[in-house]
């Protein structure tokens, strides 16, 4: 009897663990809005502003183009979301993407972390390639 109560015990305890490990992970690519009307095949993305949070100085992109090499920064990007913290760090970036009925905008706060509807998203491997916005504020 004992040895059956422990059993189930161990089984008990290790459906009980193995909940709590399990994370969703999340593709950047189902966050972000297409760059063009699957049905239509007209343009779905109208423009991308990029502003750098530390100058306050805004950019936007509304050639397809540039669009592209935008949502190309994020292709492949996977996360797990949180609930953000107090102590995370300023957001470094924001990114709108302003589609023909609505707007997605994301706070990059690290080449690992983004904000995005409330939530932290924490990136597992890659990351957001940061320079490339450096970059389009320098020129």
């Amino acid at each position: 009897m004992k040895r059956v109560l422990s059993i189930l015990l161990v089984i008990s305890a290790l459906l009980a663990l193995s909940g709590c490990g399990s994370f969703k992970v999340y593709q950047m690519n189902d966050i972000l809005p297409p760059l063009v009307d699957i049905t239509t095949q007209y343009p779905y993305t109208e423009k991308i502003t990029v502003t750098e949070c530390s100058s306050g100085k805004s950019l936007e992109f509304t050639e397809g183009a540039d669009h592209d090499m935008i949502r190309m920064r994020f292709e492949g990007i996977q996360a797990i979301r949180e609930k953000p913290k107090s102590d995370d760090p300023a957001p470094l970036f924001d990114i709108v993407f302003t589609t023909t009925d609505s707007t997605v905008a994301i706070s990059v706060l690290s080449e690992y972390a983004f904000l995005y509807d409330g939530y932290k998203y924490e990136i597992l491997r890659s990351g957001i390639d940061l320079i490339y916005f450096e970059n389009l504020f320098t020129e």
